[in-house]
């Protein structure tokens, strides 16, 4: 039998910072993002290929972002969270009363940037994102906005390494880095 992790793309692996990614043919139960993948390719880009560009396949960030109306990504909150200075263990996204805590790394991240209105997020910050199931996807949507802000501000490299299949056939993570990519 294959081992399960084999499965995964070069950039969904573990890193010292973060487990890894669920792999994306995964469809049934908890930890399981196939569905959401299957209804954005159905809903989102194949109606619309024409419009949007797929990175990294279609090129560098920055110039589909100047020549197309919309750029499709992948993001992984977890790459984030030591990005924003939230610990690798001891809380759960899953309980209201951690993201309550952890998500206050957050603030400094939003006050330095002038261009944001960081009085936005704060009732959300306290609030841990709500009591409510969807709290934990709220919370990972914010930070996966923040990752992105910082790469499109041009904060953090977009991170895809120069190999071939991975710009060709694989894709990546949206500012994840990692140093042995091959």
């Amino acid at each position: 039998m294959t081992d399960p992790q084999a499965l995964l793309l070069v950039c969904e692996r573990a890193t010292p910072d973060r487990q890894a990614a669920c792999m994306l043919f995964w469809t049934l139960g908890g930890n399981q993002v196939g569905k959401g993948a299957i209804a954005g390719w159905r809903e989102m880009i194949v109606p619309r290929l024409d419009e949007i560009a797929l990175w990294p396949f279609d090129g560098r960030l920055a110039d589909l972002l100047d020549t197309r109306p919309c750029v499709i990504a992948e993001t992984y909150p977890g790459d984030v969270y030591r990005q924003l200075g939230m610990p690798r263990g001891g809380w759960s996204k899953r309980r209201q009363s951690d993201r309550q805590r952890i998500a206050k790394a957050m603030i400094p991240w939003l006050l330095a940037r002038s261009d944001l209105d960081a009085h936005a997020f704060l009732p959300m910050i306290e609030d841990g994102f709500g009591a409510d199931k969807a709290g934990e996807e709220r919370f990972d949507a914010v930070v996966g906005l923040l990752g992105t802000l910082d790469v499109v501000d041009g904060r953090r490299d977009e991170g895809v390494p120069d190999i071939d299949g991975v710009r060709r056939w694989e894709g990546w993570i949206l500012g994840h880095h990692r140093n042995n990519a091959n």
